[in-house]
């Protein structure tokens, strides 16, 4: 169906460039997924850390508890916990699904918009809103922890490193999620199944590697989950001692140093790139259809 039959007539007033047409993508979507009130919610939840901040004891922010402070705040903000995929599900799950079911495609794909800008306008949307919770409390605790101390400047510049390091991390996980959600978007035509398909996706993940790590006794196994990736990355990026958290694992089951955190690199960036390709076949097929 074209724009023509759907009584679209060209617009005769002052037109702006691209850049334009995809920042009013990005305002829609951001507009759309705050209005919900389960996106508010969890945006609160992740806010915490930062609540928490002002409650440490001015004592206890030494050279050596800025790196303590800072690991525990980011980590309970970024760690794979129930809410985040659900998060990434709702903001992510309608972008694609939503302009199938009310023929949005119909207008997009007939030259008003090209669709390396619609593919920015969605990404970008999704990108603004997960940096909400992640990118922006990691920056104010950051600056929080800078005003509480009585350490000098310098320690804290020396210490900079920390958070570029939370944010590189962030950039990762909203770059997987994203080309997860994404497809998953692309694919159904209710976004609630985006929610599910996401969350199902890691639960199987860490479920099927686990127990062929277990079955197994062979940590490569463990690349399969995309928790024990996340977090393998997180602590490397972070630099926390690997014996630790091998002792940690050993205790409490948890996530240990035992393979190679730039393996779990290569797994995460991989795909991120396998399903963003993906995703891309699939616009194409929507555009024909």
């Amino acid at each position: 169906m074209s724009i023509e039959s759907l009584g679209y007539k060209e617009w005769e007033g002052q037109k702006h460039g691209r850049f334009y047409k995809v920042l009013s993508l990005v305002d829609y979507e951001v507009r759309h997924a705050w209005s919900s009130i389960w996106v508010k919610i969890l945006i609160i939840i992740a806010w915490l850390p930062v609540l928490i901040i002002f409650l440490v004891p001015v004592t206890e922010i030494s050279e050596e508890g800025v790196d303590r402070a800072f690991y525990n705040l980011v980590s309970f903000t970024t760690s794979i916990t129930i809410w985040l995929p659900i998060m990434a599900g709702l903001i992510g799950g309608g972008l694609i699904a939503n302009d199938k079911n009310n023929k949005m495609f119909s207008m997009y794909f007939s030259r008003p918009l090209r669709r390396e800008d619609y593919i920015a306008g969605k990404v970008g949307g999704f990108a603004v809103l997960m940096s909400i919770p992640t990118i922006v409390p990691a920056l104010i605790i950051y600056i929080v922890l800078i005003g509480k101390s009585d350490l000098s400047l310098l320690v804290f510049i020396k210490k900079s490193w920390l958070l570029g390091a939370a944010w590189l991390y962030f950039i990762l996980l909203i770059a997987l999620f994203g080309s997860l959600v994404l497809f998953l978007s692309s694919v159904v035509t209710d976004s609630k199944y985006a929610v599910v398909g996401l969350f199902t996706i890691v639960i199987l993940s860490d479920l099927i590697a686990n127990l062929l790590w277990l079955a197994s006794d062979n940590e490569i196994y463990r690349l399969g989950s995309l928790t024990f990736n996340l977090e393998n990355i997180l602590a490397e990026f972070l630099g926390i001692d690997q014996s630790t958290l091998q002792l940690a694992d050993q205790q409490n089951g948890g996530v240990g140093g035992l393979v190679s955190a730039w393996k779990s690199l290569v797994v995460i960036v991989g795909i991120t790139s396998f399903m963003s390709v993906l995703t891309l076949l699939r616009l194409l097929s929507l555009e024909e259809e």
